[in-house]
Formats: C-alpha cells, sequence, structure tokens
C-alpha cells in the first residue's frame, strides 16, 4: 500500500511498499538498486549474506558468494558494505552488469550465536533508481540461527522482489551448502606426540651463583620465545584468512570480521575456473508438465504428512506431562511409528525432481524467446507468447515448491528429533 506523507518543508513524497510473507511485486527493468538491511537489537550480531543463483538454485561459482570478506562479485555487479559495529548492512546491485546465468539474489543472515527469535525489528528494503521501493519486515522469527529474508528475481524482462521470511536449520554452513557454495572442511588437529622417556641425571656440583647473570639470561629466552610464538600464532592466523576466507568466516565471524584489511583473493582467485557446461533436458515438454503435476500431488500428500506430524508431536507432549509413572508400551510404539514413518518420507527425492524441472523450465523458455525472435505470422506468435507464459509460470511454481520442500525437510528433521526426544524422556 502507498501512503503520502508531508515533510518538514511541505513537500510530499510516496513510502514504500510493504510486502507481507511470501508475497512479490515489480521491482524495475534495469539499473541499480539499493538492498539495505537493518535490525534494532543490540545483544544480535547478524552476519549479513548474498547468494547470486542460477536457475538451479545454486551459485556458477563460490566468487557469487558474497559476505564481508568477500564484498565484490565478478565485473563488480555487487559490491556489499557495513560499517564495523554497525545494525545495518547495504548491498548495491547493477542488474545490466549481471550475467545472463544470474536469475536471482539471494539475501540471507546468520547469527554466531543465539536465534533469530532475540531480533527485533529486521526489515530488508530494495530501492531502484526511479520508481517506488519494496520493503519486508521479518515477523515470527524462529529458533534457527539462520534465515532467508527475501529474493529479487527475473520475470520476463522485468526484476521482481520475494518476501520470504523463512528461518534454515544448520546455520551458515547448511545455508551455504545448500545454495552451491563449497565449504572448506576444518582440518582435525594433530595429537601431541608423547614426550621421550626422562632418564635420570647425576647431580652437578654446586657452583657460584651468580644471581644477576642467570636471571637476566633466563628472562631473556622467555621474552625471545614468547615473540617468536606470538609470531607463529599471528602469521598462522593472517594466512588462514587470506587463503581461506570462507573458513575463517566460519570458525570465528568475530575474529574474521577484525582481519578485514588483510583479507586476500576470494575463493573463486584461489580455484581453477570451472569450464561452463550447457543445461541439458532429458524430458519432452509434455512430459515435464506430466513431471510437474506428479510433483505438485506429492508435494500435498508430504504437506499433510508433516502436518499430522507436528500434530501427533504435540499430543504425545502433552501426554508424556501428564504421565506419572513410566511410559506406557502403547506410548512407545507410536512415538517409534511417527518416526519410521517421516524418515521413509522421500523429500529429498523431490527436491532433485523440482531441480531438474525448472532447469527443463528454462531450457523450454529459451527455446520461445528463439522461436519468437525469428517469428513474423501473427498466428504463430500468438501461440508461442502463451507457451512463453505457460513455461514461465511453470518455473516460478517450481521455484516455490523446492522451496517449500527445503522447509518441510528441515521441519521432517525436527520433528524427528522431537519424537526421539519423547523415548529418551521414557528412559529415564
Amino acid at each position: 500500500m502507498l501512503f503520502f506523507i508531508k515533510n518538514q518543508s511541505g513537500a510530499f513524497f510516496t513510502s514504500m511498499n510493504n510486502l507481507t510473507k511470501g508475497a512479490n511485486a515489480f521491482l524495475t527493468n534495469s539499473g541499480i538498486i539499493r538492498v539495505n538491511i537493518h535490525w534494532k537489537s543490540r545483544r544480535a550480531n547478524l552476519e549479513v549474506v548474498c547468494f547470486s543463483v542460477m536457475a538451479n538454485g545454486r551459485v556458477s561459482t563460490d566468487e557469487w558468494f558474497l559476505f564481508y570478506n568477500q564484498p565484490r562479485s565478478p565485473g563488480s555487479a555487487i559490491h556489499f558494505s557495513r560499517q564495523p559495529g554497525s545494525r545495518e548492512a547495504e548491498f548495491v546491485i547493477n542488474l545490466d552488469k549481471l550475467p545472463a546465468d544470474i536469475q536471482k539474489c539471494v539475501f540471507a543472515a546468520v547469527l554466531d550465536q543465539g536465534s533469530f527469535q532475540e531480533v527485533t525489528d529486521a526489515t530488508i528494503t530494495a530501492s531502484p533508481q526511479a520508481g517506488d521501493g519494496l520493503t519486508f519486515k521479518i515477523a515470527g522469527a524462529s529458533d534457527q540461527q539462520a534465515m532467508i529474508f527475501a529474493e529479487i528475481y527475473r520475470r520476463n524482462s522485468t526484476w521482481k522482489m520475494r518476501a520470504i521470511g523463512q528461518g534454515f536449520k544448520g546455520g551458515l554452513k547448511s545455508l551455504a551448502e545448500y545454495h552451491g557454495v563449497a565449504i572448506a572442511e576444518e582440518q582435525p588437529t594433530p595429537s601431541p606426540l608423547p614426550s621421550p622417556p626422562t632418564r635420570e641425571i647425576p647431580p652437578i656440583p654446586p657452583v657460584p651463583p651468580v644471581p644477576n647473570r642467570r636471571r637476566s639470561g633466563f628472562f631473556r629466552k622467555v621474552t625471545v620465545f614468547s615473540i617468536v610464538a606470538l609470531l607463529v600464532v599471528g602469521a598462522s592466523v593472517v594466512a588462514l584468512n587470506y587463503y581461506y576466507p570462507q573458513l575463517m568466516f566460519l570458525l570465528s565471524p568475530r575474529l574474521s570480521s577484525l582481519l578485514r584489511p588483510v583479507a586476500g583473493p576470494s575463493l573463486g582467485d584461489a580455484q581453477p575456473k570451472k569450464d561452463y557446461v550447457a543445461p541439458t533436458c532429458p524430458f519432452t515438454d509434455e512430459q515435464v508438465f506430466d513431471r510437474y503435476h506428479a510433483l505438485g500431488e506429492n508435494y500435498v500428500r508430504i504437506l499433510k504428512l508433516i502436518d499430522s506430524g507436528n500434530e501427533n508431536l504435540a499430543k504425545a507432549k502433552d501426554e508424556l506431562r501428564t504421565l506419572e509413572a513410566e511410559c506406557p508400551p502403547l506410548f512407545k510404539e507410536k512415538n517409534a511409528k511417527e518416526i519410521e514413518r517421516l524418515e521413509k518420507l522421500p523429500i529429498h527425492g523431490w527436491i532433485d525432481e523440482a531441480t531438474r524441472l525448472n532447469i527443463c523450465a528454462g531450457i523450454m523458455i529459451k527455446k520461445v524467446e528463439s522461436e519468437l525472435n525469428n517469428e513474423s505470422r501473427p498466428n504463430i506468435i500468438q501461440r508461442l507468447l502463451k507457451n512463453a507464459d505457460r513455461s514461465r509460470n511453470l518455473e516460478s511454481d517450481l521455484t516455490n515448491i523446492s522451496r517449500d520442500l527445503a522447509y518441510l525437510n528441515n521441519k521432517m528433521v525436527r520433528l524427528i528429533e522431537g519424537y526421539k526426544s519423547n523415548l529418551e524422556a521414557c528412559l529415564k
């Protein structure tokens, strides 16, 4: 909704359009947009990130994962900035510089401690060069340490914004890997070697004490050893931040932020460039739509099973609180059956299916657009336009289903943990 507000000078200006969770709206056709994320909670330390992904929802290279230790994308299409200690971050995106295979920019945040239930007044705002901006205020935050705020995505020849506000289980590592970022595993620290056996040393005859000289030499050795040790540790930390900034970010976001001036090249510079492989679709257009309908039916079935599992878990928790003696066998059997039922849900398989079909939808759109560019007959153009709209709607629906299935998968994991905690409580 648009509001007209009068400022101190007496002029009128148009406010932002407010989006609700799940809603989307037109943003701009081209040019530069500014995406601002801010929050008011002093206790919450948000680390804001951006994933610029292709049609399959994954980054083409790690260089398209933007955060404070990697603030610029290839070609300077996206620039990230945040003042140290502030509760505000900004992405400046030049839409005209984005490669054609970048379909959307996903904006998220992670916490190094606590959960998003402790974050207040978190808001994301997208402002184009011309026209009205869009804003989305996060509400109903989850108890997780990562959250996807919103996404800006291509729609035909325009750019739109979708408000998401979805919590993500597993923190930054799971969030980054879900979007195709390769996160280096922390190397295990080798166990110290056993000290050699001591042997008795015969007593040394006493010598006349020289207090000043011995004490001076001892403190000199201690000082030199301490300085060398500090230099070695400092060099190791700087080298880790220089060559592996994302690993340093995962290990200690606060320490990584202190080392920003010595940040080295991005992971994309340290790794060989990957050859681009054009996506392919193994299905015909009609097969894609048939599989899409099957996907939709199974999505609804999974949604109902997750909802029923959630209701049954709430009832089991209530029953567990009223038990005065040990858990009856029937109670244990119900919880075990729910765990077995949830573990058999093939959510990962349907997520993979949605990804494959999304790639196929993108190929269908490009095919129709190519035919439109070479066609001049009005009746054929009308038919191709209908096919183009059909393919774009398919792509949009598949994107939404993929995101919802990922959420349902997280929900399934939490439900299984809840039922297992019931069984563990019965053993106490």
